[in-house]
């Protein structure tokens, strides 16, 4: 599934995303969708967050809000008209709407009525993806793989609640070479 960036810096935090290098790079980034790493997505796919790398001592973003965090994504910059604060969010018509989770959680958080207006105004769906593998721990290499299990969900809005789309779930036994 097209992901956003993962690798955004070099850039202010209130530059994003109007910058020329912000606007060339997601331009590229859009341009090159793809499904699963080699075909094209089945349709139209807007990631909704970017993420944003602070190097330590950044001239680019304050330290005192340094690290990696997500921005939205700029489809919803345009449709929410959204604008810096200075700190740690964005705002929509002088209201916080977004804020920027930092620290372990690396956490985009968004008012949620404002989500459903830009959903209905722009026409959109929105969905999440949990992917996830677990592997037992154990064997010295290759040889000795003692399996592992892989996991993918997805999930969808539909009138004001959170439903499952499907579930994958697949066990990778042990392969040992006896």
């Amino acid at each position: 599934m097209p992901e956003g960036t993962n690798h955004l810096y070099e850039v202010s935090i209130g530059e994003y995303p109007w910058s020329e290098y912000i606007t060339q790079y997601l331009r590229e980034m859009q341009e090159e969708q793809s499904f699963r790493g080699n075909s094209p997505a089945p349709c139209h796919i807007i990631p909704t967050v970017n993420d944003y790398n602070n190097e330590k001592d950044s001239e680019f973003c304050p330290s005192s809000i340094a690290g990696k965090f997500m921005f939205p994504c700029k489809d919803l910059f345009e449709v929410l008209d959204l604008k810096w604060d200075g700190k740690n969010g964005f705002c929509a018509k002088e209201k916080p709407a977004v804020y920027l989770s930092e620290g372990a959680d690396s956490a985009l958080y968004i008012d949620k009525d404002l989500l459903i207006d830009y959903l209905e105004r722009s026409g959109q769906e929105i969905v999440w993806t949990v992917l996830g593998e677990k592997q037992k721990i154990g064997g010295m290499g290759f040889r000795d793989f003692p399996g592992r299990s892989e996991f993918s969900y997805s999930y969808y809005w539909d009138n004001g609640q959170i439903k499952r789309n499907h579930e994958v779930f697949h066990v990778r036994k042990a392969q040992y070479d006896g």
